[in-house]
C-alpha cells in the first residue's frame, strides 16, 4: 500500500509540473510561432523520448541484457548533452 500511495503522489505531482511547464512555454517565445513550438516541444519532447528510447534499449541491450544500468546511464547522459546543446543554442 505504501508503494501504491507513493506511486499517486508522484502521479499527481507531475501533473500538476505538467500543466505549470504548458503555461510556461505559452509565454517563452517573442511571438506566436515561437510560443506554440515551446509549446510544441514541451508536450511532445516526452513522448518523442519514450520512442526512442523504447527503440534505443532493446537493441543495445541484445548482447547482455545485464548492462541495462549502463545503458539508461548512457540514455540520460545521451538525454544531458541535448540539454545543453539546446540550452546553449538559445
Amino acid at each position: 500500500v505504501p508503494r501504491l500511495f507513493s506511486r499517486a503522489l508522484v502521479g499527481a505531482a507531475s501533473a500538476f509540473v505538467f500543466i505549470a511547464a504548458c503555461a510556461l512555454a505559452t509565454h517563452l517565445g517573442r511571438n506566436e510561432r515561437e510560443s506554440a513550438l515551446a509549446m510544441g516541444l514541451t508536450v511532445g519532447g516526452p513522448g518523442i523520448g519514450t520512442m526512442v528510447t523504447g527503440a534505443a534499449v532493446p537493441f543495445l541491450l541484445q548482447s547482455n541484457t545485464s548492462h541495462w544500468p549502463r545503458v539508461w546511464l548512457l540514455m540520460g547522459a545521451v538525454g544531458a548533452l541535448m540539454w545543453a546543446v539546446l540550452m546553449s543554442s538559445g
